[in-house]
């Protein structure tokens, strides 16, 4: 069998190496991969893994989760990281950013290399901030001085842990704590271009986020994927 990536073999790897990791049920949501069954797009992860772009990691429900080997990293330029066997807090984000990231219209998860030059571009500043976790920018409806309103893309700091709801809150607080000691996001947040996007499992989670106050723009999201992740 040979080895060399097909141009949808590279379209998979690339995604993948944006996203960190990718189930089959959520692979067919892209538009690349629209007219695929889950089967099909099962088998053609199975064989990049038989191939050694790709692992799999098995999630507690029976589904599974693929992500790039050392081998698929190589030929990416995809943080070293994403070879490893992820716990369960990144497979937490790696089902979170997968479920969401294919509505483009609303969501956009750049790569660090491509937040680090936005974030110059945004806020000039000697201090180069360092970044850790993830990072989506959000397109958001604010109101102009006439009255009328106008779209603009907001970044925000992406949470997707299993927590329990006061515990998420609590981190989008130290989340937010953090980003402000470097003054780059401080710019940011006094122009109300950052926030948190903070992701649950369920409505009823979300629910008992509705009367909590937050520091800044937040975002409550729902991503059902994340239930794989609790045993039955």
């Amino acid at each position: 069998m040979s080895e060399t990536p097909s141009h949808r073999d590279r379209s998979v790897l690339a995604l993948i190496a944006r996203l960190r990791g990718i189930r089959a049920e959520t692979l067919i949501r892209y538009a690349p991969f629209m007219g695929l069954s889950v089967d099909a797009a099962r088998k053609l992860l199975e064989r990049l893994c038989d191939q050694g772009f790709l692992a799999a990691s098995p999630l507690p429900r029976g589904s599974r989760i693929f992500r790039l080997s050392s081998k698929g990293v190589a030929s990416t330029g995809a943080p070293p990281a994403y070879a490893s066997s992820p716990s369960a807090g990144i497979a937490a984000e790696m089902l979170a950013v997968s479920a969401l990231a294919w509505r483009t219209e609303e969501y956009l998860f750049p790569t660090k290399a491509e937040l680090e030059e936005l974030l110059v571009r945004l806020v000039p500043s000697p201090e180069k901030p360092k970044l850790t976790g993830r990072f989506v920018l959000k397109l958001a409806v604010a109101n102009t001085e006439d009255g009328g309103s106008a779209s603009e893309l907001h970044l925000h700091a992406f949470i997707a842990e299993l927590r329990p709801a006061d515990d998420l809150a609590r981190r989008a607080g130290v989340v937010l704590d953090n980003l402000q000691r470097h003054e780059a996001f401080q710019d940011l947040i006094q122009a109300r271009l950052l926030g948190v996007t903070i992701v649950v499992p369920s409505r009823g989670v979300r629910a008992s986020f509705i009367a909590k106050p937050f520091k800044c723009e937040t975002s409550l999201v729902v991503v059902e994927d994340l239930q794989d992740l609790l045993a039955h």
